[in-house]
């Protein structure tokens, strides 16, 4: 059957519009250097963008993943959506968070605080969030949660590993 229209933003980061589900614009440049990993995902099953970011998220429950990749700034418009996304996927199954935001410069704080309730409200479903970092601010940012949280995030900047992870999980 036909996928689901997925949310995206403004550029502004304020007025939500339903598109139809579909891959990235070219020229966007939120994705995974590993084209192996790119192709066994296939096309996202979740695309909120704008022109200051973009947010792209795979659930595969059947391999217990939720999976994302972003790059730009996170707005907090992008939170609610998102984290419905990571709902649906672990009420299918999925009980491991990897997200690739090596590429997100910046983020809204209300974003932050979002994510950071989400994770706690979901520990007890979710093994663990591992989440790839590129930004000094993104990695502060998780380091902040983790001390809130109790070291939930794994995170890293090691992209190869990060990858080969998600890869060995997906085969």
């Amino acid at each position: 059957g036909a996928l689901p229209a997925t949310l995206a933003r403004g550029s502004a980061c304020d007025s939500l519009t339903a598109v139809p589900l579909g891959p990235p614009p070219a020229s966007a440049d939120a994705r995974f250097r590993s084209a192996t990993l790119q192709r066994k995902l296939g096309a996202p099953t979740t695309v909120l963008a704008n022109a200051r970011g973009q947010l792209l998220a795979w659930a595969v429950p059947a391999r217990g993943l939720f999976v994302s990749v972003g790059s730009g700034h996170g707005c907090a418009e992008f939170t609610r959506p998102f984290l419905a996304a990571a709902n649906s996927a672990i009420a299918a199954g999925a009980h491991e968070i990897w997200d690739d935001w090596a590429r997100i410069r910046s983020y809204d704080s209300a974003a932050r605080l979002q994510f950071t309730e989400w994770v706690r409200a979901n520990q007890a479903v979710a093994s663990g969030v591992h989440l790839l970092v590129g930004s000094s601010l993104i990695a502060m940012g998780a380091t902040v949660a983790n001390l809130a949280l109790g070291n939930v995030f794994h995170v890293t900047a090691d992209r190869a590993q990060f990858e080969g992870a998600i890869l060995a999980r997906l085969c």
